[in-house]
């Protein structure tokens, strides 16, 4: 389970998304998920927008992690962002359809995957243990 620092500080970088957008007919909600990467405890908000036709976009994602002793910032942001993207992929867009029990699409030319107009504003708050080990070191045999 995520820690409190984690949690606590996806909250309050949120904090203050309204329900309703005012004046118009598109409504705004937040989700959070949380769990625990590479023994690191983490948690994701996100922000989406609905217009009531079935059409839904990502307009924010925040996601706090606690990993260890931060030793390369640049690069564990990197891969959350990448992964949050891929993630972003399969909730709206990817799909796989089959008939009589076989894949129907013959080619990945129409397989939709997230373009950059659909990445959304995206988040990382690195929560630095220097008193814990590094999240994803190589181990010793």
């Amino acid at each position: 389970m995520p820690t409190r620092s984690a949690s606590g500080s996806v909250t309050s970088t949120t904090s203050g998304w309204p329900a309703w957008l005012d004046g118009q007919r598109v409504w705004r909600s937040a989700g959070v998920a949380v769990g625990l990467e590479k023994g690191g405890p983490v948690a994701t908000c996100a922000e989406a927008l609905a217009d009531g036709t079935g059409h839904v976009r990502v307009t924010r994602i925040v996601t706090a992690y606690e990993c260890g002793a931060v030793v390369n910032p640049d690069t564990v942001i990197s891969q959350i962002e990448g992964g949050t993207v891929m993630a972003l992929g399969g909730a709206l867009f990817e799909s796989v359809s089959f008939r009589r029990g076989r894949i129907a699409r013959s080619s990945l030319s129409g397989y939709r995957v997230p373009r950059f107009t659909d990445v959304p504003e995206l988040d990382v708050v690195l929560l630095d243990r220097p008193d814990l080990p590094s999240a994803g070191r190589a181990r010793r045999r």
